[in-house]
């Protein structure tokens, strides 16, 4: 199970990392071109918006992944270790739910930009392509909530004295 983790994490890093690479360098481009040639392309922007929200919805998992959403920690701070703790997976739990929810919501939305042909404005590409995307990432988000109420539960380092502040 670790290993299988491990490969998702990589290659939700390695996706968002080349989204990520590839919108710099085409915006960068595209400034070049428009300040220095005065022309620029008219699907860029467009492109870029695009890879923005897949970076979004995908690095929404890793940030699961690394418990870096904000949450309100009050009630665990003040609380002992093993609240704390059930406090934290009860908060994983919820957030997962929520997570699933969403997505699928959002995969009805999706379905219905799908059997409605939508194309986006200056590539005339399918709207789908980037409606998934949000699907997607909220399922990946779920399932490393899953995970996380996993990991938390399965946590033997929490002592008595040093309570585990991992809330989402």
């Amino acid at each position: 199970m670790k290993s299988i983790v491990k490969i998702w994490g990589k290659m939700e890093e390695g996706l968002t990392g080349a989204l990520l690479f590839s919108a710099t360098i085409l915006l960068f481009v595209n400034v070049i071109m428009r300040y220095f040639f005065k022309s620029s392309t008219t699907w860029a922007e467009e492109v870029i918006r695009y890879m923005m929200i897949w970076i979004t919805f995908i690095g929404g998992s890793l940030c699961t992944r690394d418990y870096l959403h904000v949450g309100i920690t009050l009630l665990a701070e003040n609380s002992t270790p093993k609240v704390a703790k059930i406090l934290t997976a009860l908060a994983e739990i919820v957030s997962g739910i929520f997570s699933f929810i969403i997505a699928y919501y959002s995969l009805e939305n999706t379905l219905l930009v799908l059997k409605t042909s939508q194309l986006s404005s200056a590539l005339r590409m399918p709207m789908w392509i980037v409606y998934i995307s949000l699907p997607i990432g909220c399922t990946f988000m779920g399932i490393r909530f899953i995970h996380n109420v996993w990991k938390t539960i399965k946590d033997k380092n929490i002592k008595d004295d040093t309570p585990d502040f991992r809330m989402l």
